[in-house]
């Protein structure tokens, strides 16, 4: 009985890991997705790529990039 229920425990376990992995997945996913929005935003309204940076604690290349992406069309 031991056994088995140490294999039981076990498959909850990954279930729970599983689920929860793609939970917080699925969060950091939509929270990148709208820092880039707000990223975006900033720089159309005028903020530069360094401005950007500094505020977010990113580097000027990665705004570039996020800029980029979004965008298709970057001032520096």
């Amino acid at each position: 009985m031991s056994r088995n229920h140490d294999a039981e425990a076990k498959a909850n376990a990954l279930r729970i890991a599983k689920t929860t992995t793609r939970r917080a997945n699925a969060k950091r996913l939509e929270w990148t997705r709208r820092r880039d929005a707000a990223i975006t935003l900033a720089h159309r309204q005028g903020a530069s790529l360094r401005e950007i940076g500094k505020a977010t604690d990113l580097s000027h290349a990665a705004i570039k990039k996020i800029v980029e992406a979004h965008s298709g069309r970057v001032s520096e």
